[in-house]
This record gives structure tokens, C-alpha cells and sequence, in this order.
């Protein structure tokens, strides 16, 4: 399980294939494809699925093989220009005590 979500966390994994669990025992691979700071504190990671599917809105568990499963929060956004639908996860960083 991740300790430590910002962007250098995932730099290493962009291009690579993320798996998020759905319902009934199905998942759904998407890859990252980009990783940026956001406008905010923190950082905005973007992942795109295969054309044609429904990606996953809200609290989703996501697996990596390297980094292995954890939480994210996905937002819509706007589909790529041959139509694959795009998600985006922004990444707070952890409150410090003071």
C-alpha cells in the first residue's frame, strides 16, 4: 500500500498500465499519461482507457505491479481525439501537523 502520494510517486510510471477493480471481480486497464502539478498544491495525474469503455467515476482501488494498490478519487475530463474516455485523480499533499 502507498504511503506517499505526490508526483514523484508516479513520474517513473508514466505510459504504463494502471488496473482499477470494478464491481463482480472486473477490472479495467488504463494508462497514465500524464503526470503535472497541479494548480493547486499537490499534483493532477491523467489516465486514459480503451476506446469505447466506461471509465470509473469517484473512489476507485487501483493496482500497479510495482507500486500496489491503493486509493484514488477519479474525475472526468474531456476524451482524447480518436474518443477514449480520460480520468483524472489530483493528489493532495499530506497535512502537516503545526
Amino acid at each position: 500500500m502507498l504511503h506517499v502520494l505526490d508526483r514523484t510517486r508516479f513520474e517513473p510510471y508514466l505510459g504504463e498500465t494502471f488496473t482499477v477493480k470494478l464491481d463482480a471481480g472486473r477490472s479495467l486497464p488504463v494508462e497514465l499519461i500524464r503526470v503535472r502539478d497541479a494548480d493547486t498544491e499537490g499534483a493532477s495525474l491523467v489516465f486514459e482507457g480503451m476506446q469505447g469503455c466506461e471509465m470509473p467515476l469517484g473512489t476507485q482501488i487501483v493496482y500497479h505491479g510495482e507500486l500496489g494498490r491503493f486509493f484514488m478519487v477519479f474525475a472526468p475530463i474531456d476524451a482524447s481525439a480518436g474518443g477514449a474516455p480520460r480520468v483524472q485523480a489530483l493528489l493532495q499533499p499530506k497535512p502537516t501537523d503545526g
